[in-house]
């Protein structure tokens, strides 16, 4: 079972309360939208997902590949 839904499911057994279990599982979860909605953004500042890597969170050319070989090995 993946560790969301245990824990949602454990939430589920401590409260009855709808908005809350509903609010904690939108926290835990992943949208298509909210994940395209971010990537359009970071096109539409930065031009490209790569200049947002270098210009918006600093990552130099280096840096990135060090990432890469330590976590696509």
């Amino acid at each position: 079972m993946p560790a969301n839904k245990a824990m949602i499911d454990g939430l589920k057994k401590q409260t009855q309360d709808a908005g809350l279990i509903a609010a904690i599982t939108a926290l835990m979860g992943v949208q298509k939208e909210f994940l395209q909605a971010g990537l359009d953004e970071m096109k539409a500042k930065y031009g490209s997902i790569d200049a947002f890597i270098e210009k918006g969170l600093g990552v130099t050319k280096e840096e990135r590949a060090n990432l890469k070989a330590m976590y696509l090995e």
